[in-house]
């Protein structure tokens, strides 16, 4: 079996023959914490106090679960401050973005699987004038028709982890698959 799916679930249970292409939601969780750390270590700041912030589904459930109970407390100095999870479709951002204005984290994981409740935490955040930096976890972050119904103002430096878009050393594949396919990413949401 062949598959872009990305729970640990998928090779945790000896399946003789899977091949994922993309790395695990633990490992995927795991380097956006190491590289917000690392950026922020780069321009002089230390990422002490973490917010995990998404929706309850199951994408974002692989990815956090395990930042919240290993990964996080296994760094010295690290904490997760501001632990807010709900069931899509969120209704009011207002708690959420309050309780990252009081905590003040260094950096915030997000995870939201549905549009609507991207931009209402986004918006919240813009309202309150809550800023810092983000890491999302998921492909919808880096398509050209998000920033263009959110508004490049909102979303203007969100970074984005994710498993399945081309990385470095793939250039001639990703330069042959847009020219056959006319698609401006070789792979996609």
């Amino acid at each position: 079996q062949l598959t872009l799916s990305y729970s640990d679930e998928i090779v945790n249970r000896d399946f003789n023959n899977v091949f994922q292409l993309a790395p695990k939601s633990s490992e995927l969780g795991e380097q956006s914490l190491d590289l917000s750390i690392e950026l922020a270590q780069a321009v002089g700041s230390d990422v002490t106090d973490v917010a995990m912030v998404g929706d309850n589904t199951a994408a974002i459930t692989f990815t956090f679960d395990p930042l919240r109970e290993e990964i996080i407390p296994s760094r010295d100095g690290v904490e997760v401050v501001v632990d807010e999870v709900w069931s899509p479709t969120l209704t009011d951002a207002t708690p959420i973005v309050q309780e990252l204005q009081d905590q003040e984290p260094d950096v915030m994981i997000f995870g939201a699987t549905a549009f609507s409740d991207s931009v209402a935490i986004l918006r919240k955040m813009d309202e309150l004038d809550v800023q810092l930096p983000m890491i999302g976890i998921g492909a919808w972050l880096l398509l050209p028709a998000y920033i263009e119904n959110v508004g490049a103002d909102l979303a203007n430096g969100i970074m984005a982890a994710t498993g399945a878009h081309p990385q470095a050393g793939q250039e001639e594949n990703v330069s042959r698959f847009t020219e056959f396919s006319d698609e401006p990413f070789m792979i996609q949401d």
